[in-house]
Formats: structure tokens, C-alpha cells, sequence
């Protein structure tokens, strides 16, 4: 039987998880305004050379930039961070539960996690990107914490003291879509996602949806 994974590593793979949904390629942008009028005759009058995404020749007929119809991006991810462990209590039997706050005392709690992420992606549509999540991510937590016990006159002291250190290996796979529309610039992407993740302690993978809406503006420098 697996041992059950730490509550806090939930937060880190999902935190790993969370920057593989980075950001896709841009988006089709309908190009509008008389100064932009140039650009935007030039896309009519030009023939589409790729064969993604569907619809794209008529699209770039109809005035719109496309981006590139594939990429792949490649993101690495280090996060270090200190951990506040307090609130134990401790049962026996399905009896009682007992704070032991003061009796084991934690201390240089550190959780750790690094991963690299491939995010191959098309664009099916031009106003659709398709992509895959694959990863590979390592996350770790060290523990410290001391037993204290009470002496004659009250007074707390220190008996023993360690610090133990968990690591896992996490292999993460998944898929995503992001419908976007821009216009003059501006636009809306909608980036969903789902990702399983194998980790060596779950009996299970993990499974994730991250849903991350995102709007803005894009401004063209003379330079």
C-alpha cells in the first residue's frame, strides 16, 4: 500500500500544473483603422501558405493576422518556499483528539519543486489552438521539528530533534484548448485544460482542470 501524498504537495503540483497552462500563440487579430489599412490589404490580397488552420485562407481574406499554425514552448518551473506546520493533534482508537503543540514543535519546514514542461500546439481553427501537456516535475518537503517536554518546575526543554526530508517523482499528461477573438489588438482567450499526474506515492493519478481567462491589449512599437 502507497503512503498517502502530504496535503501541501496537492499545492504544488498544482501550482507546477498551473504554469503549464502558459500562455498559447497570441491570437487572430482583425486588423481595423486607416493607418493599419495597408497591413490590412496586404492579408486580402496575399494567399494563405499554411494548411492550418481550417479556414485559415479564408480568414486572412477576411482581414484577420493569423499566428503561426504550430509551436512548440518549452517552460521550466523552481519554486522554493518556507511551510508553517501548527494545529497537530493527535487521536488513538477513533478516541479523543489531543494538541500537541507544545509537546512537538516544528521548525525549517521547506517545500521544494522543480519541473520542465513541453506544450506542443496547433491552431485547428483560426479563432482555436489545440494543445498537448506533457511534464516532469520533482517536489520535495523537508521537515525539521524538536519533542519538548516539561521539567519539575514547568519550564519546557528540548529532548530530541530531527528533520525529515520526502521526495516524489511526478509525471504530469494532458490536453487544452484556448478560444480566443481579437480585434484592433484587443482580445479574449479562454484557456482550458485538463492534466493527469502519476505521482509515485498516489495509488492514482491526479487528475486537474484549470480553467484561465485571460483579456488584453497588444500595442504595436515603431521599433
Amino acid at each position: 500500500m502507497k503512503t498517502p501524498i502530504p496535503h501541501f504537495l496537492y499545492f504544488l503540483i498544482g501550482l507546477f500544473l498551473l504554469s503549464s497552462a502558459a500562455y498559447c500563440q497570441v491570437y487572430s487579430d482583425k486588423i481595423v483603422g486607416k493607418k493599419n489599412s495597408e497591413l490590412a490589404d496586404s492579408l486580402k490580397n496575399s494567399d494563405y501558405p499554411y494548411s492550418l488552420p481550417i479556414l485559415g485562407a479564408k480568414a486572412s481574406k477576411a482581414g484577420y493576422e493569423l499566428p503561426y499554425s504550430a509551436g512548440l514552448s518549452i517552460q521550466y518551473l523552481w519554486q522554493k518556499q518556507d511551510l508553517l506546520i501548527d494545529n497537530l493533534y493527535v487521536g488513538f482508537n477513533n478516541g479523543p483528539l489531543y494538541n500537541l503543540d507544545e509537546v512537538v514543535r516544528f521548525d525549517n519546514s521547506i517545500s521544494e519543486a522543480s519541473g520542465v514542461n513541453f506544450r506542443p500546439d496547433i491552431w485547428l481553427f483560426p479563432f482555436l489552438n489545440v494543445y498537448g501537456i506533457f511534464a516532469k516535475s520533482k517536489p520535495s518537503t523537508t521537515v525539521g521539528f524538536g519533542v519538548w517536554v516539561p521539567d519539575g518546575t514547568d519550564a519546557w526543554n528540548e529532548v530530541f530533534s530531527t528533520s525529515t526530508k520526502a521526495s516524489f517523482d511526478a509525471t504530469s499528461m494532458g490536453i487544452g484548448i484556448t478560444p480566443t477573438i481579437g480585434v484592433a489588438g484587443g482580445f479574449i482567450a479562454l484557456d482550458m485544460n485538463m492534466t493527469w499526474t502519476d505521482v509515485d506515492a498516489l495509488d492514482k493519478p491526479a487528475f486537474s482542470f484549470i480553467f484561465d481567462p485571460r483579456f488584453g491589449k497588444s500595442f504595436r512599437l515603431k521599433k
